[in-house]
């Protein structure tokens, strides 16, 4: 069970890297002034997910930022994954909190059903890319759903310090 739960854990890890843009000359969008006063750390992050993306062996189908509000964006995208052949629908949502003690308690409200499968930041990830340091609150929670006949989709929750992600991944074929 532990060996399923640290597969998973890499591959929602995994997943996440490659949510992050292009292998296309599409790129993630620019700040313009419009978006001036988002929050700062989750205005880098697409970009940042964007290069992530182009090492991987993915091929990007669909990809879309949408802000919800200054303290939280949507990103989703629809990916190719050129070795499995199985294309994957990701969405993310990162919100950012006015404290690490705020995004702990967020977090804590949403992990029922729920396994924890991490408090050890790997390092070197979109978060430590952006805000040049790892996090010093980092947790990771993962669960997979089943439904018939054969759809699996799983689903994550992470913190990195006052920023919480939640993705959802599934196969659409």
């Amino acid at each position: 069970m532990v060996k399923k739960i640290v597969l998973l854990s890499i591959g929602v890890t995994l997943a996440s890297l490659l949510i992050a843009g292009c292998t296309s000359p599409l790129s993630a969008p620019s700040p313009s002034p419009a978006t001036a006063q988002h929050n700062a750390v989750l205005e880098r992050l697409a970009p940042i997910y964007d290069r992530q993306a182009q090492k991987n062996f993915t091929t990007l189908k669909a990809w879309e930022v949408t802000w919800v509000n200054s303290t939280t964006v949507h990103m989703q995208a629809t990916l190719r994954n050129n070795t499995s052949g199985e294309t994957v629908s990701v969405k993310n949502e990162f919100q950012a909190f006015p404290s690490t003690t705020d995004a702990t308690k967020y977090l804590n409200s949403q992990k029922s059903g729920y396994s924890l499968v991490s408090v050890a930041y790997a390092g070197g990830g979109a978060y430590q890319q952006t805000t040049g340091h790892a996090p010093s609150v980092y947790k990771q929670y993962a669960k997979v759903g089943r439904t018939p006949p054969n759809n699996v989709t799983r689903y994550g929750l992470f913190q990195f310090d006052n920023v919480v992600q939640t993705r959802t991944v599934k196969v659409v074929s």
